[in-house]
């Protein structure tokens, strides 16, 4: 075996033939999650005879591999091992505890320009401070060339809300871009393009994606119980259609830098507005109901919180969302 790689379920090895074998037997272990257990495989390939030939063989998931071949029966001493970017989890004991952690399965429809991120992870638990979920893309310190797509899209369930953060590679985490999902009682699907993430440096741009990561951050006080599965990761190009949910939608509030108060123009029929505001760790800072004083504007009260840049989140009465970022100057 002269070299490897999987692809869109596909286990794609190039080999060099010095016999002529028009046969092999490939064998060994894989294991199709991170959370799985290895399973052997044996496989009986056709070959063209000629010295060097690519083959394809079916895997469907597959998380790391070890394979070798025979030929009428007689092991060559030849291995190869292959092994995807893995999910994991990152957090301190102090910070939570963990009752469930588990990567499935899943068949994908693969698309065209889509890059596919294999696998859906679980995970369940308390939390008082910070649990990391995330998926280095690819393995070993390589990073994936994004510069093709657009959105990153996914389905998620989670009982807390959720930082999305992405990590382009040679980026510190001080200036990750993050955006910031609510949560929800049942799966909802994103298509989040990469111009909605925010970051403290505006001049990042995304090109080569080391790490993604769903963070859910406590009150730093008591344990709280969460859930959280994601499932059908994908880089995709710039779609047609509005697909995500909930909408990326911008409403503008006004003044901005303010120093206590701001207002949000809504042109819609809203009757009801809350807000949740992160600060640029993309900890939960403050969380209100809107007052609506003054016909179809909503004032919201940052009395409380000190100098500097702030994202926030709008849901309206009918569970629209909304996004933006504010600046508090006293």
């Amino acid at each position: 075996m002269k070299s490897g790689y999987y692809s869109n379920g596909k286990l794609n090895l190039t080999i060099t033939n010095t016999i002529g074998a028009e046969e092999a037997i490939f064998y060994g272990t894989i294991a199709a999650t991170e959370t799985e257990d290895r399973e052997g495989f044996n496989v009986t390939q056709s070959l063209s005879g000629e010295l060097t030939e690519t083959i394809e063989l079916d895997i469907d998931n597959l998380f790391d591999v070890g394979i070798s071949l025979a030929v009428d029966s007689q092991p060559i001493p030849d291995l190869l091992y292959l092994a995807d970017g893995p999910w994991a989890l990152d957090y301190d004991s102090s910070d939570a505890t963990i009752d469930n952690y588990e990567v499935a399965q899943k068949n994908v429809e693969y698309k065209d320009n889509t890059y596919h991120v294999e696998r859906n992870p679980i995970v369940s638990g308390q939390v008082k401070g910070t649990m990391n979920l995330f998926r280095h893309i690819m393995p070993g310190d390589l990073s994936l060339d994004v510069s093709e797509y657009e959105n990153l899209e996914f389905s998620i369930n989670t009982s807390r809300d959720v930082e999305v953060i992405i990590l382009p590679e040679g980026v510190s985490w001080d200036n990750r871009l993050s955006y910031t999902i609510v949560a929800n009682d049942e799966a909802t699907f994103y298509s989040i393009p990469f111009t909605d993430f925010e970051s403290f440096d505006n001049s990042i741009s995304i090109s080569n994606i080391k790490t993604i990561l769903f963070s859910i951050k406590g009150n730093q006080v008591d344990y709280a119980p969460f859930t959280l599965k994601v499932d059908d990761v994908a880089f995709t190009q710039k779609r047609e259609d509005t697909l995500s949910q909930p909408l990326n939608t911008q409403m503008v509030n006004y003044p901005n830098p303010f120093s206590t108060q701001t207002s949000f123009a809504s042109t819609n029929d809203i009757s009801s507005l809350s807000i949740k505001v992160y600060d640029m760790r993309g900890v939960l800072v403050n969380e209100q109901h809107l007052r609506r004083p003054h016909g179809r504007d909503f004032i919201y009260d940052g009395s409380k919180l000190s100098n500097g840049i702030y994202f926030y989140r709008l849901i309206d009465d009918v569970g629209k969302t909304y996004q933006g970022k504010f600046i508090i100057s006293k």
